[in-house]
């Protein structure tokens, strides 16, 4: 099982308090945020962990190799005044990724069992498996719709720019997918949204619904909250 982390943005809702620092750099009890991120994932037997960096990637490059690690680590870095995407990095990173590897945003810490995950995923033989949470549950605005079929699967419509006012559930930030699925886009540089849409639209995604919130850093409102949460760890 492969873990890919998103750490290539520019965080630019952050810029005041950053530091000019990648998201995943930001400090929590002067630990990078990335820390508790790998923190969670050392109980799931990763055989690999690699990152899609861009911007200020050398801070974490240098981070990652000041820090022995258990697992084997891999990165592609894009070039910071041409940055691709959360989907084009991906793309960018075809040579290193697994034929299923999971995927997770690198500015959230999530409450979730990876292994569980992959393993739904392989059962259902689907393209990509998407995470959910109840808006409810996370304070964050909705931006997937979502129902239980008579069979208790979930099926949802995610809708990342266009959500609409009758949405309950969120993306929670994890999810599984075939490498194969990186070529829909005839595009270098996009958003893994595009692919997220168009599969749910086609009802070749599985969902996993959660019910642990989770800690994002994304704007100065969400990193005031992560302090607090992670303030004893």
């Amino acid at each position: 099982m492969q873990i890919v982390l998103l750490c290539g943005g520019k965080g630019t809702r952050l810029k005041e308090v950053s530091n000019d620092l990648p998201k995943g750099m930001i400090e929590i009890n002067k630990k990078p945020f990335l820390h508790y991120i790998l923190n969670s994932l050392k109980d799931y037997n990763f055989k690999s962990i690699h990152f899609c960096l861009g911007y200020k990637s050398e801070i974490i490059i240098n981070f990652l190799e000041n820090n022995k690690f258990s697992i084997p680590i891999t990165y592609a870095v894009e070039e910071q005044n041409k940055l691709l995407g959360t989907g084009g990095a991906l793309k960018n990173s075809l040579e290193f990724l697994d034929k299923s590897f999971v995927v997770q945003y690198g500015d959230t810490l999530l409450n979730l069992d990876y292994k569980f995950l992959f393993k739904c995923h392989l059962q259902k033989g689907k393209q990509l498996t998407m995470t959910t949470i109840s808006a409810d549950l996370c304070n964050h605005e909705a931006n997937m719709n979502c129902k239980k079929l008579p069979n208790g699967q979930l099926h949802c419509r995610y809708e990342k720019n266009n959500p609409l006012s009758s949405f309950k559930y969120v993306d929670y930030g994890a999810m599984v997918m075939e490498r194969e699925i990186l070529q829909l886009i005839n595009k270098e540089s996009f958003d893994l949204s595009l692919i997220q849409e168009r599969l749910t639209k086609s009802n070749d995604v599985n969902f996993i619904e959660v019910f642990q919130p989770f800690v994002e850093i994304g704007s100065p409102q969400t990193l005031n909250y992560a302090k607090k949460i992670l303030h004893n760890d």
